[in-house]
């Protein structure tokens, strides 16, 4: 038993030393790279710039300059179409609280030139960080001050915060929470909304005009599925891809409910099972109009595939001359009018999370993915993605693109609309010729010369998934809503 006791208490002293030996290499470790990183700032290269942090009562301003000053955002630089990777490196003291929890980041939605990122779980998280591509600078803010006793996050596990770009080159970032009876758990129309504005949170208690549900009632409550901006108008949206529109004007602090079309039947199940696969929404023409997609059939077990139907509605939101706003339908194709192809015909593909193109009214991107029966785990596990792009008023496809895997790890991810490549570093772009983009790396699956040669490739591609292209005639991003993550 000694002798057992002895070995116990060497091996514990052994593990002590290497702990140690391994902290004191990662601290210089960790000083020599914040040199370099001063040396590179200082040479005016291209290291991202980072935004002071403000001193507050309610909050560690140090401690969040201390985690900005660890991350380095380098975002790659492709010419279209191709995929465009957010990597993030992380380089936190090796006792940092952050170390002692899985690490996680995501992107929630972009405006313009910004991108903004969560860091950890989220609702809420634990900070937020918005990347102004324009200016090549990184901005820290902190978590919420405090939180409602009862509450619901307006857009339930997806998240409800959004980032809005104002015209004084300053930026909005809100987070909406409604609240709930104390007896009965049930939503109110009651509300707080959190602004972030000026280097501090604001919070205001708000009324939403919102359908509200019965005790009885056997419907889903309001649940945000998306949140962008509104154009022009100082505005957020937040969507429930089937209930309607929730808009907040900033400029004069108003809420505003609008309906989805009377015709888009909402009730295909009793649950809401992922709007956002056969649903989409998105704002153009300056923020003046909503475009709303629906595969209308989808969740219909009694429906063939081919007989889904892609529909797809307006909504201006400027009143015509009775001052009316009414949804028009605009265009609708079967989903089995893109095989006519004799090249397609043969071929069962699943298109699933429609996006709609903001640029390029009569395109709308698909996800297809392919799969492979795996025997050690007794299932189908998806090996591919691609991205299709589908000309509504040609009925083809317009292009396809397939979405390298991370590191061997294929992934389904959310992808949301961004215009952040065409801001991309325009504070340090060379005036002339000087300035050269990265050649593309993402791989393009097929075009319609390769189809007419090589059958094949189609047939390989209708069997699969993707989810970051870039749209090729105007360089218009969509963004993978995820971040690679290194140390």
């Amino acid at each position: 038993m000694a002798a057992l006791a002895l070995d116990g208490k060497k091996s514990q002293g052994v593990q002590w030393e290497l702990r140690r030996l391994r902290t004191e290499a990662e601290e210089r470790a960790l000083a020599i790279l914040r040199e370099r990183k001063a040396k590179a700032a200082a040479s005016g290269g291209d290291a991202v710039r980072k935004l002071p942090v403000v001193d507050s009562d309610w909050y560690d301003a140090d401690y969040l300059r201390e985690i900005l000053e660890g991350i380095e955002l380098c975002i790659e630089e492709v010419a279209p179409p191709s995929v465009a990777s957010l990597t993030l490196n992380l380089s936190w003291p090796p006792n940092h609280p952050l170390w002692s929890r899985p690490v996680a980041a995501f992107v929630t939605n972009c405006h313009q030139r910004l991108i903004l990122l969560c860091f950890g779980e989220y609702c809420p998280c634990n900070f937020y960080v918005v990347y102004d591509t324009s200016a090549n600078s990184v901005a820290i803010v902190p978590p919420l001050p405090h939180m409602p006793r009862y509450y619901s996050d307006i857009g339930g596990s997806n998240g409800g915060v959004a980032v809005l770009c104002l015209d004084d080159g300053g930026f909005l970032l809100t987070e909406l929470f409604r609240h709930r009876d104390g007896n009965t758990l049930l939503l109110t129309d009651k509300a707080t909304l959190f602004t972030w504005v000026s280097y501090k949170w604001e919070q205001r208690e708000v009324a939403l005009p919102l359908p509200l549900l019965a005790a009885e009632d056997d419907d889903e409550p309001f649940c945000a599925d998306t949140v962008f901006p509104v154009g022009s108008h100082n505005s957020l949206a937040w969507v429930d891809l089937l209930k309607g529109i929730l808009i907040y004007c900033h400029s004069d602090k108003r809420f505003e409910f609008i309906e989805l079309p009377s015709d888009a039947d909402a009730k295909l199940t009793r649950k809401r099972n992922c709007p956002e696969r056969y649903r989409s929404m998105c704002c153009f023409n300056g923020g003046d109009t909503f475009k709303f997609a629906a595969m209308d059939g989808f969740n219909k077990g009694d429906s063939p595939l081919a007989e889904v139907v892609l529909k797809i509605w307006t909504l201006s939101l400027v009143y015509d001359k009775d001052g009316i706003r009414q949804w028009r339908p605009s265009t609708s194709v079967r989903i089995g009018d893109f095989w006519c192809n004799q090249l397609y015909k043969d071929v069962s593909f699943i298109p699933t999370f429609p996006v709609l193109s903001t640029v390029d009214h009569g395109i709308i991107y698909v996800t297809v993915t392919d799969y492979k029966y795996s025997r050690e785990h007794a299932m189908w596990e998806p090996t591919k993605f691609y991205v299709l792009s589908l000309g509504m008023r040609l009925c083809k496809v317009v292009s396809s693109f397939r979405i390298p895997d991370r590191g061997g790890f294929v992934a389904d991810q959310r992808i949301i609309t961004s215009h952040f490549t065409n801001y991309l570093n325009q504070a340090r772009r060379p005036r002339g010729d000087e300035y050269e983009q990265c050649r593309p790396r993402g791989e393009e699956v097929a075009d319609e010369e390769e189809a007419r040669s090589n059958p094949d490739a189609w047939t390989s591609l209708w069997n699969s998934s993707g989810k970051q292209v870039v749209e090729p005639r105007t360089g218009r991003s969509l963004f993978g809503a995820s971040a690679h993550i290194s140390d």
